[in-house]
């Protein structure tokens, strides 16, 4: 790919809890063109995927961890030429990466990528599905994928169209011996109105099957202006015999004190608390966003409790924060990474701490966590020519 090269270099400064703070890839261009890089996804293996898009040029990029003692990750362009992927990828436990990508105007696609196999090194794309979306709404990734093979994903708009376009949920079935086709449904259609309107990628599944996503428009009328602060909803699966699925709100960002404009990924953990942040909203002071979590009802109840771990003091996150072991989030700002610890008792105080400070340029995206490698993240700025990468912090 012309005017795209490869570095490492290191980030100084110290990890507290971990080690050394180094940049494990930089991505630069040396044209006069710079390019955005996708939330990032990494396999059982320790490898890094993600896409890479500048101008018309779309990629598929792998980076492979370095030997033990070593520093450099290996780049590698595994796309083929019609990927023409949008945003991240989602992958298996068997290494296969999946996307949402684009065609003709007015059309979308779910495609596959598999590894090679039998000593080839090409990389084999496989198109599951193609589907007529409008020709003002894009399928954008990372996608949900189930063990079985169903595949979640959403759709914006990228005019100034909502409504009626305002953004959809869609679910792709692969083909089975009862349904030899397999199946493409849109499950449901933001309006814009108290749903919400514009969802972001980033869905996440519960124990029953539900699955829950972020709307970042819509929601209470008024709220910071007539597009509305945002919100949280739910999907639940059809009624035994029923064929459609039951969309509900479970919260509705109101600006002060519990922030505006939310930004995916959510997280979800074993108990089905979701976890999240806002672009904007929270402190009078700020308005720099905040890390929410949403509490499911009781029995028999209807009302998600929230609370706020946290409210930005200085720059908003543009990305919400990953789960690691123990209950803790961490997360990425364009000033820092940072780590909130859950309270050790009922109605005590999360724990905020400063993991490693960064420059305040870009859009990081949302924290990648690999076992034993460190948390990774990608920029549109930052690295030689401030061009953007993908960083991390290796312990």
């Amino acid at each position: 790919m012309r005017g795209l090269c490869f570095c490492v270099s290191t980030m100084f400064g110290a990890l507290a809890f971990a080690g050394s703070a180094q940049a494990a890839h930089e991505e630069m261009i040396d044209s006069s063109y710079k390019g955005n890089i996708s939330q990032l996804t990494g396999d059982k293996n320790g490898i890094i995927y993600f896409v890479y898009s500048a101008l018309k040029v779309t990629a598929v990029y792998s980076l492979t961890p370095p030997p033990r003692g070593k520093t450099i990750w290996k780049p590698t362009d595994i796309s083929q030429p019609t990927t023409g992927a949008f945003g991240g990828l989602s992958v298996d436990q068997e290494g296969n990466l999946y996307g949402a990508g684009g065609g003709p105007i007015g059309t979308g696609s779910i495609f596959e990528l598999s590894p090679p196999a039998g000593g080839n090194t090409m990389w084999t794309q496989t198109v599951l599905a193609t589907f007529d979306i409008g020709d003002s709404q894009v399928p954008v990734g990372p996608l949900l994928r189930t063990a079985d093979g169903t595949i979640f994903g959403i759709t914006q708009h990228f005019q100034n169209v909502c409504p009626p376009t305002c953004g959809e949920v869609f679910r792709y079935v692969p083909p089975s011996q009862q349904n030899p086709m397999g199946s493409f449904t849109i499950l449901y259609a933001f309006s814009g109105g108290a749903d919400g309107a514009q969802p972001s990628a980033g869905l996440v599944r519960d124990g029953s099957g539900a699955i829950y996503g972020v709307a970042q428009l819509g929601g209470m009328a008024n709220c910071s202006g007539s597009n509305g602060c945002g919100t949280v909803f739910k999907l639940a699966p059809a009624a035994k015999g029923q064929t459609a699925w039951t969309e509900s709100t479970i919260h509705t960002f109101t600006n002060i004190p519990d922030g505006a404009l939310p930004v995916g990924p959510l997280s979800i953990d074993r108990y089905g608390n979701i976890y999240g942040a806002t672009f904007t909203g929270g402190s009078d002071q700020c308005r720099c966003g905040i890390v929410f979590e949403l509490t499911p009802p009781g029995n028999g109840g209807t009302v998600w409790q929230e609370t706020i771990p946290y409210s930005f003091n200085n720059i908003a996150p543009q990305s919400g924060p990953s789960l690691v072991d123990g209950g803790s989030l961490v997360g990425v700002t364009p000033d820092n990474v940072y780590r909130l610890t859950p309270p050790g008792a009922q109605g005590g105080n999360w724990s905020y701490r400063n993991l490693y400070t960064l420059n305040g340029s870009g859009a990081p995206t949302a924290l990648l966590p690999i076992p034993r490698e460190g948390m990774f993240w990608s920029n549109d700025a930052g690295g030689k020519y401030d061009h953007g990468g993908v960083f991390g912090l290796i312990p």
